[in-house]
């Protein structure tokens, strides 16, 4: 998607990598690939990636690091409606 779609470059990478492992693995029981992309969407267009959201926090790093916070305002609200 992020090779198609314009808006979703922003999210290329790690980013989108953290975003996807931590809505598939929040389900309770095993999805195919229609439904874990669903999940994805869904997580997405909820608001995650929104100013005030929760945003993904990365694993990786000691300190609470929100992987996403290089996103502005305009491109997280541009990402959450091409979701929606």
């Amino acid at each position: 998607m992020c090779n198609r779609l314009p808006v979703w470059q922003p999210l290329k990478g790690w980013p989108l990598e953290l975003l996807c492992e931590k809505a598939i693995a929040t389900c309770n029981r095993p999805l195919g690939p229609g439904e874990a992309l669903r999940r994805v969407m869904e997580c997405v267009a909820s608001g995650i990636l929104l100013p005030g959201g929760p945003g993904v926090h990365d694993p990786c790093e000691r300190e609470p690091t929100d992987c996403l916070s290089e996103l502005n305002a305009k491109e997280a609200d541009a990402v959450t409606h091409s979701a929606q």
